[in-house]
């Protein structure tokens, strides 16, 4: 292993920036889990950063993985990575998404503002099989650190693009939104079996009413009085589950 230059490390340590990670299209992705799901899912690194005491050989996912690898200290593992206590490996990665082609069952994010949010959003979509994602444009940034981790690296696996409304308007299918007002419990709506699309608004928010007044459906899920609504997170993957059939 190669040990890490000041100048890259400094180089490294801008891409916590929004505007130089997309500039140069890299991001660093820290943790041993995350790093794995994101070559398990086929991605390869630019280059690989290992903590100074381990070995390459304690990353069995790093074994046809053949690039420079770099042996950092601990103060420029905690420089390159965005987390407070990094983990021992992080990796360079090219920011590719793939473009939504299939059209099964489409999720519209419009206006998801927090990246935690956003990424247990796309690890459930993943899991329960989404065809592709659409984002609106005032949604926070899909590749940023914590989304990836939040996504345990399954951003980079399933197709998402940035879409305004007027990408939504335009897919054929039954538009299906999460609203509280005017909607109907989800439990007595007849679930299309083809061509679901279904909206999520923002916690703060909810679904800005242009896309509202163009729904095939407005639903709810079932909760008390003694709360307002829930997490947004927890919505979607609630709304998924029972939309795909699996609950």
């Amino acid at each position: 292993m190669k040990p890490l230059s000041k100048n890259a490390c400094k180089d490294l340590k801008k891409l916590q920036q929004k505007k130089f990670r997309k500039l140069k299209k890299q991001v660093v992705v820290e943790g041993y889990r995350t790093v794995e799901q994101v070559i398990n899912n086929g991605l390869r690194p630019i280059e690989v950063y290992i903590k100074q005491g381990n070995s390459h050989k304690d990353f069995p996912f790093l074994e046809d993985v053949r690039v420079d690898y770099y042996d950092v200290t601990p103060q420029q593992m905690k420089s390159i990575c965005d987390t407070e206590h990094p983990q021992d490996i992080a990796c360079l990665f090219p920011t590719k998404s793939k473009a939504v082609t299939k059209h099964d069952f489409i999720l519209y994010l419009d206006g998801i503002s927090d990246p935690g949010n956003l990424g247990t959003i796309i690890r459930t979509a993943v899991a329960v099989g989404v065809s592709g994602i659409l984002l609106s444009e005032d949604s926070c940034e899909l590749l940023s650190p914590k989304v990836i981790r939040s996504s345990l690296g399954t951003v980079f696996s399933v197709p998402v693009e940035i879409g305004s409304p007027d990408k939504l308007l335009s897919l054929s299918g039954t538009k299906i939104g999460a609203v509280l007002e005017d909607s109907i419990d989800i439990r007595d709506m007849e679930i299309p079996k083809t061509n679901i699309v279904l909206v999520i608004g923002s916690e703060a928010h909810g679904i800005r009413d242009e896309i509202i007044k163009h729904l095939d459906h407005k639903v709810r899920l079932p909760q008390t009085d003694n709360i307002e609504s829930l997490n947004a997170a927890i919505a979607a993957s609630l709304f998924m589950y029972k939309l795909k059939g699996l609950i």
